[in-house]
């Protein structure tokens, strides 16, 4: 029994160096591809206006008017967002995990060439390349990254199981209560990380649906009324922050700024106005107006 019990014990530990192994080789594949693309951005050290005003700011509470609370928390543990090298490098280490869970999640789960090549695209998107240009965003970008992998991966856990999507049983209720940590938190670095997520969301359901071959109208409507539940619930926080820095702040640089990425006066006065410019903006930049 008590050899038994030893291999049993030595097979655990295999897997666990086998699933280590494979994760951490394409892991380091990935942080190198990083450095070599960003080798000009770590080697060198320029810092913008903003870069100045974020190095010489006492307090991180001006990030709160934006509701960008995550951001806030961070500045605080890291007082000194804008130094070299460490910013690129945390968001390196944080891009190549959340590739790896995208990854996983959109079962490409061993990366090959194409894989290591999209990996340029994921991190050196052209939004994401300016915005690092930043470098008192890049730790709030680099979590914002890195919960969106992670909510991706848990959202396909929920959809390959057998039984489908639920919210019922115990386990699938701590999923939700995950993702919805996840997301918030996401949405506290940037608030467009909320469409990140629908869109990371949406792709992991159109993935999962041709694998299962699962086009059963039942499926899709509860699997789009879970990314819906999930986006709205992470973005309450947000909204609710906002408005109470608005009411217990007096007037202050910033919260125009903060109010305006949720106008509700707006879409509830003038919801026709607010659609119509809404889909009109979508045509203009899905159908490559030069504007």
């Amino acid at each position: 029994m008590r050899v038994a019990g030893l291999n049993d014990k030595l097979d655990a530990w295999a897997r666990s160096a086998e699933d280590l192994t494979a994760f951490a080789v394409p892991f380091a594949v990935l942080m190198l591809l990083f450095l070599a693309f960003y080798l000009g951005a770590m080697s060198s050290f320029t810092i913008s206006v903003d870069d100045e005003y974020a190095a010489l700011r006492i307090h991180p509470a001006a990030w709160l008017p934006q509701g960008r609370w995550t951001m806030y928390l961070l500045e605080t543990i890291i007082s000194q967002p804008v130094v070299p090298y460490f910013p690129l490098t945390l968001f390196g280490l944080c891009a190549a995990a959340a590739y790896l869970m995208a990854s996983a999640s959109l079962r490409f789960v061993t990366p090959g060439f194409a894989s290591y090549l999209l990996f340029f695209l994921f991190s050196a998107f052209p939004t994401l390349f300016f915005i690092l240009a930043f470098a008192g965003n890049v730790g709030g970008i680099a979590i914002g990254v890195l919960c969106t992998g992670a909510a991706m991966l848990i959202f396909s856990s929920v959809l390959n199981e057998e039984d489908g999507i639920s919210l019922r049983p115990a386990k699938n209720v701590g999923k939700a209560i995950a993702q919805i940590a996840l997301a918030t938190v996401a949405v506290g670095c940037y608030q467009s990380f909320a469409l990140a997520i629908v869109v990371g969301y949406g792709a992991v359901f159109v993935s999962t649906m041709i694998y299962r071959e699962r086009y059963d109208a039942r499926f899709i409507i509860r699997a789009n009324l879970y990314i819906l539940f999930v986006f709205l619930v992470s973005l309450l926080p947000n909204y609710l922050l906002i408005r109470i820095v608005v009411m217990v702040l007096p007037p202050a640089a910033g919260l125009e700024y903060g109010i305006g990425f949720v106008r509700m006066d707006t879409l509830i006065e003038a919801p026709g106005r607010v659609l119509t410019s809404a889909l009109r903006d979508y045509a203009a930049v899905y159908l490559g107006s030069p504007a």
